[in-house]
């Protein structure tokens, strides 16, 4: 079982059909807040606002339209997976800490490493899952204790410089980042292993039981015989992007499971051979590699695909010779995949999302404007109902991996 994040279900993480297979149970999160105090009060906050002529950054008013698009969105998303949930899939509600108390934690390790602050500034995140944390953190944890008077003071004290403003985004996101269990995560948005390295390397997640395990040989089988699962069926397989897809994948996991099993095993068997060669020349273990794939993987393959043997022979062919798909492979026994993308946010620009906070154009200080007002009031219906229908999602009992009893 795992479980995709660290964002919502929503377009940008539909699943892959390797994954399904692999993992046989994958837990998607919806939106963050579902209770009415919250939608209600995002929904009057612009119009509270504009009535006591209270001006805040531009990208504030722009975050109260997004924090509905991440609704909207995990509502299509669970429309196309529909046929795989239940057996495939499980759709749980998120709840943890994110008051005063958490938010201050995060802005202290913001503070006490610097680097995690850089890192974060280098990260491609969603605008729109951004503004659904804040303002949950702002609008219901701040709001229930006191109004819009300390949601407006709180704001007022966070947004007087936009590097201020900036870090609490940060600190609502890391939070998350913390709350989640890493060691059964899935990623899909690749934009954040960088920050979770990161967040790794300073120690900030709990470890217990878990660097033994990394340390051991079966780890590294384990990851790679799954990576090499995952590369030999995406291209055949693809992602679970439309209703019909995922009614053909949900059938092929269930009629295919033992098929399926079988070559897990099969990738299970090259994966030891691989990683367990008494050498460190690349070479020899991409011939290995390139060879076993030859070797083994047509017949367990044929019986999933129902294809003759010859067809995924052709097809295997061009992949065992293809070296970049094989190095590529072969870079994930040395941690190379993680190191790359970490190296890259290093020596990359700001990301476009910091970047777009930190425009002066978001920065100017205004009142909300009355079509943000009206779009709010005439859309609160709809929102409603959105926000009803996923909050009313039939949620069965799912066995949560150990490390994560924060959620629930």
């Amino acid at each position: 079982m795992s479980v995709v994040g660290p964002g919502y279900l929503s377009h940008n993480c539909l699943p892959y059909a390797s994954d399904i297979f692999y993992h046989g149970n994958l837990i998607y999160l919806l939106p963050t807040g579902f209770h009415p105090i919250e939608l209600n009060s995002v929904i009057e906050f612009p119009t509270y606002c504009y009535d006591h002529s209270i001006a805040f950054p531009e990208i504030i008013w722009e975050m109260c339209s997004l924090y509905f698009e991440n609704s909207k969105d995990a509502t299509e998303a669970l429309d196309i997976i529909e046929p795989l949930r239940g057996r495939f899939i499980q759709i749980i509600a998120t709840s943890y800490p994110r008051g005063r108390t958490a938010i201050r934690s995060a802005k202290q390790l913001l503070v006490a490493n610097p680097s995690l602050q850089e890192c974060f500034e280098k990260t491609a995140f969603d605008l729109r899952f951004a503004a659904r944390e804040l303002l949950s953190h702002v609008l219901f944890e701040v709001f229930i204790e006191e109004g819009y008077k300390g949601a407006v003071k709180y704001l007022r004290a966070n947004s007087k410089e936009p590097e201020e403003f900036l870090q609490l985004v940060a600190a609502v996101l890391i939070n998350r980042l913390r709350s989640l269990p890493t060691r059964t995560l899935l990623l899909y948005e690749h934009t954040w292993y960088p920050m979770l390295h990161q967040m790794n390397a300073l120690g900030l997640f709990d470890k217990s039981g878990d660097s033994a395990v990394r340390e051991t040989e079966s780890f590294d089988v384990e990851h790679f015989r799954y990576k090499l699962f995952e590369t030999i069926l995406l291209p055949i397989f693809g992602r679970c992007d439309s209703q019909p897809k995922s009614r053909v994948i949900a059938e092929v996991a269930d009629t295919k499971h033992e098929e399926i099993e079988e070559f897990k095993r099969v990738c299970g068997t090259i994966a030891r051979e691989v990683v367990l060669l008494p050498t460190s020349d690349v070479g020899i273990k991409q011939m290995k590699l390139s060879e076993m794939i030859r070797e083994k993987v047509t017949e367990p393959l044929s019986a999933i695909v129902e294809q003759q043997p010859k067809q995924v022979q052709n097809l295997l062919r061009d992949f065992a010779l293809d070296s970049t798909v094989i190095a590529g492979l072969l870079a994930v026994l040395t941690g190379a995949n993680i190191n790359v993308l970490g190296l890259a946010a290093a020596a990359g620009a700001t990301s476009t999302g910091v970047r777009y906070i930190l425009h002066p154009n978001s920065q100017q200080k205004v009142r909300p404007s009355t079509l943000l007002l009206e779009g709010m009031q005439k859309g609160r219906v709809s929102f409603e109902q959105i926000e009803k229908h996923l909050n009313g999602i039939t949620m069965k009992q799912v066995t949560l991996p150990k490390d994560w009893e924060s959620i629930a």
